[in-house]
């Protein structure tokens, strides 16, 4: 059995992007749920390497998303 400090870390988000000069306008929302944080080279002996683990998978993704829309 796998010990717990040794699992990935696991994030759900909410991201939203609005109006600089009107905050209550909202210009996109994007939902993330138990991002596993996998593939990293950060150490995930301690739990902040499996906690940035999974907040560096979760800007990957936000990544391809954005290029998406680019496009």
């Amino acid at each position: 059995m796998e010990r717990f400090y040794n699992a990935p870390g696991k994030l759900s988000a909410d991201i939203s992007f609005v109006e600089t000069a009107n905050p209550s306008h909202v210009l996109a929302e994007i939902k993330g749920d138990k991002i596993e944080g996998t593939g990293s080279k950060v150490d995930y002996g301690m739990e902040y390497g499996r906690i940035s683990a999974a907040y560096e998978k979760t800007g990957k993704e936000l990544e391809k998303e954005i290029r998406k829309v680019k496009k």
